[in-house]
């Protein structure tokens, strides 16, 4: 298959030994943008909780996530401050070499942390060459030790998110539930996508995960309705509306890891199994 940008890609994700590990090291990542033009859509708490189980002993995925948003709400999720290190989102747009600026999180989840630089980085892609490409540019030959890059992608459309989009093979798109202008979101980020594959960037929507849900609530029915209705690849599972991730993100840890056995922890995880059997799809 390709990768929308017209070149090959040969991913050859065989499966796992008996300890977790790959048996097959040779694939390229799938670079999955966690985006909703909405602010407080749950982008960053959907990214954090979907790196923890990717990169759970169960999946075993080398994930590296991408922190695109300078709030850095994902870092403090993952136990990282972002402002106990120099700049490395910026470095990266920079020309920084990838290893430099990465934060090892666990032995199969890396990071790099936003920081309060990025405003300044969009200023600068402005006067840039190929202003849209600059992040693909700078990553095109980092990223083939990862099975999935994960980006922690902005609200909005401005340059960085289209680097961000620039840079991904598909995007993953949280919707919460109890949102009643969350469909004329997505109609917005449909036609901001459309816009992108006419200038041959075309990324497809893998999944959009079903969070914050109350579902006897006719703003639920009507949404999910609505959803079904704009022909979207619609997740399996949902995560229903509870303190408990708010409360995770208070202690700065993902729902996954610090109550892994809670309801919404386990959505999340089978969100992360719906995604990997996608890619695996994607992948023959």
């Amino acid at each position: 298959m390709t990768d929308g940008r017209g070149s090959s890609v040969d991913r050859t994700w065989e499966g796992r030994s008996e300890d977790g590990q790959r048996e097959d090291e040779h694939m390229s990542p799938a670079v999955l943008a966690v985006y909703n033009q909405k602010g407080g859509a749950g982008k960053s708490v959907s990214t954090a909780n979907l790196a923890r189980a990717l990169s759970s002993r169960e999946l075993a995925r080398r994930v590296l996530v991408l922190e695109l948003d300078k709030q850095a709400n994902c870092s403090l999720m993952l136990g990282v401050n972002p402002s106990d290190y120099d700049a490395p989102m910026t470095r990266v747009f920079e020309g920084a070499a990838l290893a430099d600026c990465i934060v090892q999180i666990d032995d199969r989840l890396d990071l790099v942390p936003a920081d309060a630089g990025l405003p300044d980085v969009v200023n600068s892609l402005y006067s840039m060459r190929r202003r849209e490409e600059v992040l693909a540019r700078q990553l095109a030959e980092e990223l083939d030790g990862y099975d999935v890059v994960l980006l922690d992608m902005p609200p909005g459309q401005d340059l960085l998110a289209v680097n961000g989009l620039v840079l991904a093979t598909h995007v993953v798109v949280p919707v919460r539930m109890t949102d009643a202008n969350a469909v004329n979101g997505l109609i917005d980020l449909q036609d901001f996508l459309a816009e992108l594959a006419e200038l041959e960037w075309e990324r497809p929507i893998a999944l959009v995960l079903r969070i914050d849900c109350k579902p006897l609530t006719n703003n639920y029915k009507a949404l999910n309705e609505a959803l079904l209705e704009m022909g979207l690849n619609v997740s399996e599972h949902l995560t229903r509306h509870t303190t408990l991730v708010e409360q995770s993100v208070t202690t700065g840890q993902t729902i996954v890891t610090w109550q892994p056995y809670s309801e919404p922890a386990l959505a999340y995880v089978q969100f992360a199994r719906e995604l990997d059997r996608l890619l695996l799809e994607v992948a023959v």
